[in-house]
């Protein structure tokens, strides 16, 4: 199974707000050695948040993972990134938000 999977099978069961604490300190390393990882904590973030109900966080963390991406070429991370967008669509941001913005920049950037 792959690691993505069992965080998220995790994740199901323990509860996003807990999960997003534990990922919140390597997602925030902004080092360059690490991007890849930096990366999939960050976008792990964006989900936890999202599936706790909070967009705007979520938002902010699936933008930083944007931000990463172009230097990182892993179909994995793309895939991720892919959950979070499934995910916000889920709750439907409103026209205007930063949820529905960084949503629409998801779409444009995994096409």
């Amino acid at each position: 199974m792959r690691a993505w999977a069992r965080a998220n099978s995790a994740m199901k069961r323990g509860g996003a707000a807990c999960h997003g604490d534990l990922l919140h300190g390597r997602a925030a390393d902004l080092g360059s050695s690490q991007r890849r990882s930096a990366l999939r904590h960050t976008a792990w973030l964006a989900l936890a948040h999202a599936r706790a109900g909070d967009p705007d966080a979520s938002a902010e963390a699936a933008r930083a993972a944007l931000t990463r991406l172009p230097q990182i070429a892993s179909r994995e991370c793309r895939d991720l990134l892919c959950a979070v967008a499934a995910e916000l669509e889920t709750n439907a941001p409103r026209p205007g938000s930063a949820a529905h913005a960084v949503l629409a920049d998801l779409r444009r950037t995994l096409r």
